[in-house]
């Protein structure tokens, strides 16, 4: 669905926690994993977990059904080289706070790389004005295409400095 720096570069912060937001710019999103991309050619980062706090519609922690919010999920690995993922079954969701919480040496996070699978309908919404409500480190407006096509038609723009 979406690939920030994945199979890329990615992104070195400076910060110790940085938070990064992801606005999707699509109708209904369903989310089913989540994941920072750990091995790539040399670039190996140093990320070893994160959580999510997924947005609604009005950008504000999303909902389960009966109304009770859905917690910030924290990823899991599995052993020590595997990517730190979340997995679930997340409707409605718009947008997500990411925070990278540790990594395995103690500095700020290096070449991190974000991947979101799952589906959404096929009208886009149009643009709207993203308000700064928290301090983040970076927001990435992300224009949804089609997975496993990933490298195709891809917009991702750093709209906040870091």
């Amino acid at each position: 669905m979406s690939y920030a720096f994945t199979g890329m570069r990615g992104a070195i912060f400076r910060k110790h926690h940085p938070t990064i937001s992801i606005i999707f710019n699509a109708g209904d999103v369903i989310v089913t994993k989540m994941f920072s991309q750990v091995n790539y050619s040399t670039y190996t980062s140093n990320t070893r977990e994160i959580s999510v706090t997924l947005l609604n519609n009005n950008l504000t922690q999303l909902a389960y059904p009966n109304g009770t919010l859905i917690p910030e999920l924290i990823s899991e690995l599995k052993s020590e080289n595997d990517d730190p993922t979340i997995e679930g079954w997340y409707e409605g969701v718009k947008g997500m706070r990411v925070k990278v919480r540790e990594t395995n040496n103690g500095q700020p996070p290096k070449h991190f790389r974000f991947g979101v699978i799952g589906c959404y309908t096929a009208g886009m919404s149009q643009e709207r004005t993203i308000k700064y409500l928290y301090d983040c480190t970076s927001i990435y407006r992300c224009d949804i295409y089609h997975y496993p096509n990933h490298n195709s038609n891809a917009n991702i723009d750093n709209i906040c400095s870091t």
